[in-house]
């Protein structure tokens, strides 16, 4: 819908979007500044400035990148302390039990997002797994492992971050696995591919992918080993899947850190894919949000003319630059890093931004009442 002109002072006529030809923006602004992702209040109305509220906020979008790859299973690993289950947010329904009582609403491992993470500890066993067999791949079918993880030492042994199907085994599970050296390693029980040793205290970005034929394995965004010929078989038994864990009848190898964003697809990820995925996982885009609210034009007659502006939002995608949003006469919106051309525009905000295209600065430019 678009914004909408009207007259309640003195009777004037105005035709939707549009603003008569004597009608001028008001010149008598005063200028306020505010600290990164401000939020405005609303001014006291008056003659020639804008009444409405504007906020910024970080957006991320690494979950509608997951689901656009339609997973078999995803867990976000944000539940609240107390929970018991770890929620499907594939659609498929297939949520996770939390075994041994880890720490829920550890802080996330994604950028600009406020959705939390898992902390596991080996000494307790805990671990979260299911045993359904829906939806999960079997035999030699394609197959990818996702998650972010964060661990403070290298561990005393071999732990397991994410498994599929039977690891007692060979062939009939495919893992992500931690070493006593640090490097992460796919494994299907019979063909490891490793990293090289990992940071501690840092978040990483894994993903294992078997696409029928060979295997790959992705850290932070590289192809850090493969393509590697392999012979999957996935087959089940017992605990089909399993975070923290090794999976199968006997749980085990469990993982001492932070897990977050797990996903199982019933496809192999594309390079592109994981590219996709690293890069919504790392940044987050600001978004402005724009609350409805009056604008008033102060004619050249004297009376005024009112603007009813429509609740909007824009975002921010140039990096190392200043956005401006503008109000147009017309009513329209005007969003970008230089001003509206439109002769008497009226200027809201401006939000610079930083080298990730993130806002860092916004100020309130709203002619105020005088």
């Amino acid at each position: 819908m678009p914004n909408t002109l009207h007259g309640p002072f003195a009777p004037i006529n105005v035709v939707q979007g549009v603003t008569p030809a004597n009608a001028t923006w008001g010149n008598n602004a005063q200028k306020q500044s505010s600290t990164a992702l401000a939020s405005f209040n609303p001014d006291l109305i008056g003659s020639g400035f804008i009444l409405t509220g504007v906020a910024a906020s970080r957006h991320n979008s690494y979950a509608s990148n997951v689901l656009a790859d339609s997973p078999a299973h995803y867990y976000r690993l944000g539940e609240a302390s107390g929970s018991l289950a770890a929620v499907d947010s594939s659609g498929n329904g297939q949520s996770l039990a939390y075994n041994g009582g880890p720490t829920l609403g550890a802080g996330g491992l994604l950028t600009g997002d406020t959705d939390t993470a898992v902390t596991f500890t080996s000494a307790s066993s805990q671990y979260a797994a299911g045993i359904f067999t829906a939806g999960l791949p079997s035999g030699a079918a394609a197959v990818s492992l996702e998650c972010w993880m964060k661990f403070a030492a290298n561990p005393a042994s071999t732990q397991f971050l994410l498994n599929v199907g039977d690891r007692s085994v060979a062939t009939h599970s495919l893992a992500l696995v931690l070493l006593s050296t640090g490097v992460v390693q796919l494994s299907n029980g019979t063909t490891l591919l490793n990293s090289a040793a990992l940071s501690t205290g840092t978040r990483h970005h894994l993903v294992g992918t078997y696409d029928g034929t060979n295997l790959r394995l992705y850290v932070d965004n590289v192809l850090v080993a493969g393509p590697t010929a392999a012979t999957n078989a996935l087959a089940y038994t017992g605990n089909t899947i399993t975070i923290g864990s090794q999976s199968g009848a006997t749980p085990g190898a469990y993982y001492d850190g932070q897990i977050d964003e797990a996903a199982v697809y019933g496809s192999a990820l594309s390079a592109a894919r994981v590219t996709a995925h690293w890069t919504a996982g790392t940044t987050a885009t600001t978004q402005l949000d724009v609350a409805s609210g009056t604008a008033y034009l102060l004619q050249s007659d004297g009376t005024n003319a009112r603007c009813d502006v429509v609740s909007t939002n824009f975002t921010t995608v140039t990096i190392n630059t200043t956005y401006f949003l503008d109000l147009n006469p017309d009513g329209s919106w005007s969003w970008g890093t230089s001003h509206s051309g439109v002769t008497n525009h009226l200027t809201v905000a401006s939000v610079a931004t930083d080298g990730s295209g993130n806002a860092v600065g916004v100020t309130d430019l709203r002619p105020l009442n005088p």
